[in-house]
């Protein structure tokens, strides 16, 4: 199980939304001036995630919350494998459909029809997140409260 430390920022029955704590090393790192990680942070610091449990829970209380690795090994597998093998497939039907057009050179034709199979796949997987895989790969859960 991956685990993280975060606080709830509010409370809904048997829910709870969480946000990241900033991450303390920071504050102290020498080469602050030359990492993305601070404004990695500064951008996803206020996306929240809901999260069930069954503990009693208040808004600000700190908590650790696990996934499974297996989730997290599938959702980068779909986030990053797909999309690359939807642009070099792209890329061949270009290749392929290219004795058609006439007009486009081969080099112009490959680009384009990469490109559009690569954004076509990150649609698509956008879409699927929000329906399919979504209710298919397992939610984080909270594991214990921190004192």
């Amino acid at each position: 199980m991956l685990e993280e430390r975060v606080v709830i920022s509010k409370k809904e029955h048997n829910q709870v939304w969480v946000r990241a704590l900033p991450a303390a090393s920071c504050s102290n790192c020498q080469q602050k001036s030359a990492c993305s990680t601070p404004l990695i942070e500064k951008f996803l610091r206020k996306r929240e995630i809901l999260v069930e449990t069954d503990l009693v829970l208040e808004s600000g209380d700190q908590v650790i919350i696990a996934i499974n690795e297996d989730a997290f090994l599938k959702g980068s597998v779909v986030l990053y494998v797909v999309p690359i093998v939807a642009l070099l497939i792209g890329a061949g039907l270009g290749e392929v459909a290219a004795p058609y057009f006439l007009g486009l050179s081969l080099d112009v034709l490959i680009c384009i029809s990469g490109a559009v199979s690569f954004f076509l796949s990150l649609f698509l997987i956008h879409l699927g997140l929000q329906s399919f895989f979504y209710k298919s790969f397992p939610k984080p859960v909270v594991l214990r409260k921190v004192n």
